[in-house]
């Protein structure tokens, strides 16, 4: 703009056609005031990329005119299911848990012992069942049963 003596300011590319006066009217105030709305939703929105400047140098008001973007949580119930990435998942039944008991040592102990308890009346069942199965042996006759050569040489 060029300011011209008489105080009034003259464009300095002028318009090659006059511009059609406009109505500021309701709707068209309101149709402005949503586009501006949308276009700060659309750079306030989490998806919305910056363009990437590349800074030498750092400056004190870099990180004061960062915005903060919210997190992006759109109404699911207002589109179509082929649009929601979020779905809802169906939990399934939890498997119930087993009972900790709080003195597992003394537990384990026990049941030990009674395992060794349990193998030792079973070592000395087999002892007994031995000694039974040797003596139907020396009842046999001693004539009844045939030596080999093998046995004679031990």
């Amino acid at each position: 703009m060029i300011q011209v003596s008489s105080g009034c300011e003259v464009p300095m590319f002028t318009v090659q056609r006059a511009l059609i006066p406009l109505e500021l009217t309701n709707e068209l105030q309101y149709i402005s005031e949503l586009k501006l709305e949308l276009i700060n939703r659309f750079q306030e929105s989490p998806f919305f990329l910056d363009n990437v400047q590349v800074r030498d140098i750092r400056r004190y008001t870099d990180k004061y005119n960062e915005i903060h973007r919210e997190k992006l949580e759109p109404d699911f119930s207002r589109l179509p299911e082929e649009l929601c990435w979020r779905r809802e998942r169906v939990e399934a039944p939890v498997a119930k848990k087993r009972k900790m008991i709080d003195d597992s040592t003394e537990v384990v102990q026990q049941k030990l012992m009674r395992l060794e308890q349990a193998e030792q009346n079973e070592d000395i069942v087999e002892e007994v069942e031995d000694e039974d199965d040797g003596s139907e042996d020396s009842r046999e006759q001693p004539g009844s049963a045939v030596q080999s050569e093998d046995d004679l040489e031990e």
